[in-house]
């Protein structure tokens, strides 16, 4: 039989086509996860981080996503944000990204967070100055506590 079948993913050959459905290299075991919370949320963080740091007109494709060097990166980043429950983890993601932190989240980082989005809210209402700061000293008490 000179008509072998080719992974679409390592370009791996086998000889029947049972023997290329039962295997699984990574890249594949990662096309199979596609639809899981935690991916489709990496996946569109990794879309938000081209979009911010390049150029390109065109969005990364899933496939794109499947095959960079960045995938368990991003994936580690979309799991914590499921896991820990993040409200908005997509703007959270976006503001890590153009304050150029890493996508690796502490409680500094989403204090700093927090403290953004309070200015920003609060700028909004007109609170004196005094509120503010009072504000911002006890949401970084609180998160020390969570430490």
């Amino acid at each position: 039989m000179s008509d072998e079948l080719t992974c679409k993913w390592c370009e791996k050959s086998f000889r029947t086509e049972r023997t290329l459905s039962a295997h699984m290299c990574p890249r594949k075991r990662r096309w199979a996860d596609k639809d899981m919370t935690h991916v489709r949320l990496a996946h569109r963080t990794f879309q938000i981080f081209y979009e911010i740091n390049t150029n390109s007109t065109k969005p990364k494709t899933q496939e794109d996503f499947i095959r960079s060097q960045y995938y368990e990166g991003f994936t580690k980043f979309g799991r914590s944000c499921i896991l820990n429950e993040y409200m908005e983890p997509e703007k959270f993601a976006e503001w890590l990204i153009r304050e150029g932190k890493k996508l690796q989240v502490s409680v500094i980082l989403i204090y700093l967070y927090l403290i953004d989005l309070l200015q920003v809210h609060l700028e909004t209402l007109c609170l004196p100055q005094e509120k503010w700061m009072y504000m911002t000293v006890t949401i970084g008490i609180f998160l020390q506590r969570l430490n």
